[in-house]
Protein backbone atom coordinates (compact mmCIF):
# COMPACT_ATOMS: atom_id res chain seq x y z
CA UNK A 1 0.00 0.00 0.00
CA UNK A 2 1.95 3.49 -1.28
CA UNK A 3 1.95 5.85 1.92
CA UNK A 4 2.21 9.14 1.53
CA UNK A 5 4.13 10.17 4.66
CA UNK A 6 2.17 8.15 7.75
CA UNK A 7 -1.08 8.19 5.87
CA UNK A 8 -2.35 5.87 3.09
CA UNK A 9 -2.91 7.58 -0.40
CA UNK A 10 -6.78 7.09 0.80
CA UNK A 11 -6.35 8.93 3.57
CA UNK A 12 -4.72 11.42 2.04
CA UNK A 13 -6.90 11.95 -0.58
CA UNK A 14 -9.77 12.25 2.10
CA UNK A 15 -7.97 14.94 4.01
CA UNK A 16 -7.10 16.95 0.90
CA UNK A 17 -11.27 16.43 -0.31
CA UNK A 18 -11.89 18.38 3.11
CA UNK A 19 -9.46 20.27 2.94
CA UNK A 20 -10.89 21.78 -0.80
CA UNK A 21 -14.73 21.57 0.46
CA UNK A 22 -13.88 23.31 4.02
CA UNK A 23 -12.77 26.09 1.74
CA UNK A 24 -15.02 26.56 -1.05
CA UNK A 25 -17.56 26.65 1.48
CA UNK A 26 -16.44 30.01 2.48
CA UNK A 27 -16.48 31.42 -1.27
CA UNK A 28 -19.07 31.98 -3.80
CA UNK A 29 -20.98 28.58 -5.26
CA UNK A 30 -23.69 30.49 -8.16
CA UNK A 31 -23.01 32.79 -10.41
CA UNK A 32 -25.09 36.25 -8.87
CA UNK A 33 -26.78 38.72 -10.92
CA UNK A 34 -25.91 42.59 -10.80
CA UNK A 35 -28.19 43.20 -8.02
CA UNK A 36 -27.62 40.16 -6.07
CA UNK A 37 -24.80 40.03 -3.66
CA UNK A 38 -22.39 37.32 -3.88
CA UNK A 39 -21.98 37.23 0.19
CA UNK A 40 -25.35 35.74 -0.10
CA UNK A 41 -24.63 32.58 -2.45
CA UNK A 42 -21.63 31.50 -0.48
CA UNK A 43 -21.81 27.78 0.28
CA UNK A 44 -22.55 28.60 3.99
CA UNK A 45 -25.51 30.46 3.13
CA UNK A 46 -26.40 27.85 0.22
CA UNK A 47 -26.61 24.96 1.49
CA UNK A 48 -29.43 23.98 4.46
CA UNK A 49 -28.12 23.06 8.05
CA UNK A 50 -28.68 19.26 7.14
CA UNK A 51 -26.76 19.26 4.42
CA UNK A 52 -23.63 21.60 6.54
CA UNK A 53 -23.58 19.34 9.56
CA UNK A 54 -22.93 16.15 7.00
CA UNK A 55 -20.46 17.76 5.09
CA UNK A 56 -18.98 18.82 8.70
CA UNK A 57 -19.40 15.95 10.09
CA UNK A 58 -17.19 14.38 7.07
CA UNK A 59 -14.49 16.87 7.39
CA UNK A 60 -14.40 15.70 11.24
CA UNK A 61 -14.11 12.83 10.43
CA UNK A 62 -11.61 13.44 7.94
CA UNK A 63 -9.42 15.37 10.38
CA UNK A 64 -9.49 12.50 12.81
CA UNK A 65 -8.29 9.78 10.46
CA UNK A 66 -5.34 12.49 9.09
CA UNK A 67 -4.69 12.69 12.95
CA UNK A 68 -4.24 9.30 12.84
CA UNK A 69 0.12 9.59 13.79
CA UNK A 70 -0.94 11.33 16.85
CA UNK A 71 -3.67 8.89 17.63
CA UNK A 72 -2.12 5.53 16.25
CA UNK A 73 -1.88 4.16 20.30
CA UNK A 74 -5.81 4.29 20.00
CA UNK A 75 -6.88 1.67 17.14
CA UNK A 76 -9.94 1.50 17.85
CA UNK A 77 -10.59 5.58 17.27
CA UNK A 78 -8.98 4.83 13.68
CA UNK A 79 -11.33 1.94 13.11
CA UNK A 80 -14.59 3.65 14.31
CA UNK A 81 -13.41 6.26 11.58
CA UNK A 82 -12.39 4.16 9.17
CA UNK A 83 -15.85 3.42 8.98
CA UNK A 84 -17.90 6.28 9.44
CA UNK A 85 -15.64 8.64 6.74
CA UNK A 86 -16.86 6.27 3.97
CA UNK A 87 -20.57 6.87 4.80
CA UNK A 88 -20.34 11.03 5.65
CA UNK A 89 -18.35 11.54 2.33
CA UNK A 90 -20.91 9.81 0.08
CA UNK A 91 -23.63 11.82 1.93
CA UNK A 92 -21.74 14.91 1.37
CA UNK A 93 -21.34 14.09 -2.43
CA UNK A 94 -24.99 13.03 -2.67
CA UNK A 95 -26.12 16.28 -0.51
CA UNK A 96 -24.49 18.46 -3.14
CA UNK A 97 -25.39 16.75 -5.97
CA UNK A 98 -29.00 16.93 -5.07
CA UNK A 99 -29.20 20.24 -4.06
CA UNK A 100 -27.01 22.30 -7.23
CA UNK A 101 -28.73 19.54 -10.32
CA UNK A 102 -30.90 21.73 -11.04
CA UNK A 103 -29.11 24.60 -11.29
CA UNK A 104 -25.87 23.45 -13.11
CA UNK A 105 -25.59 26.78 -15.28
CA UNK A 106 -25.53 28.94 -12.68
CA UNK A 107 -22.68 27.14 -10.85
CA UNK A 108 -19.49 29.00 -10.34
CA UNK A 109 -15.86 27.24 -10.33
CA UNK A 110 -15.75 27.29 -6.79
CA UNK A 111 -18.65 24.96 -6.85
CA UNK A 112 -17.33 22.54 -8.86
CA UNK A 113 -14.17 22.93 -6.54
CA UNK A 114 -16.33 21.93 -3.99
CA UNK A 115 -18.05 19.35 -5.41
CA UNK A 116 -14.64 17.57 -6.55
CA UNK A 117 -13.38 17.96 -2.59
CA UNK A 118 -16.49 15.68 -1.56
CA UNK A 119 -15.59 13.04 -4.36
CA UNK A 120 -11.89 13.30 -3.09
CA UNK A 121 -13.59 12.93 0.72
CA UNK A 122 -15.78 10.09 -0.09
CA UNK A 123 -13.22 8.06 -2.65
CA UNK A 124 -10.77 8.43 -0.07
CA UNK A 125 -12.55 7.34 2.53
CA UNK A 126 -13.78 4.12 0.85
CA UNK A 127 -10.38 2.97 -0.30
CA UNK A 128 -9.59 3.37 3.22
CA UNK A 129 -12.40 1.79 4.85
CA UNK A 130 -11.58 -1.21 2.56
CA UNK A 131 -7.98 -1.63 3.21
CA UNK A 132 -8.73 -1.62 6.84
CA UNK A 133 -11.21 -4.08 6.39
CA UNK A 134 -8.54 -5.72 4.36
CA UNK A 135 -6.16 -5.69 7.25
Amino acid sequence: MQRLGCLTAGQGTAAAGAVLLFVALFLPWYASSASDSSAELIGWNVFDPTELSVMGGAMAVAALVAGRVMLSEYPEVTAFSSRLMPLLGVLAVVSIGLDVAGQLASLTPVAWAGMIGALALAAGGLSDGLRFRNL
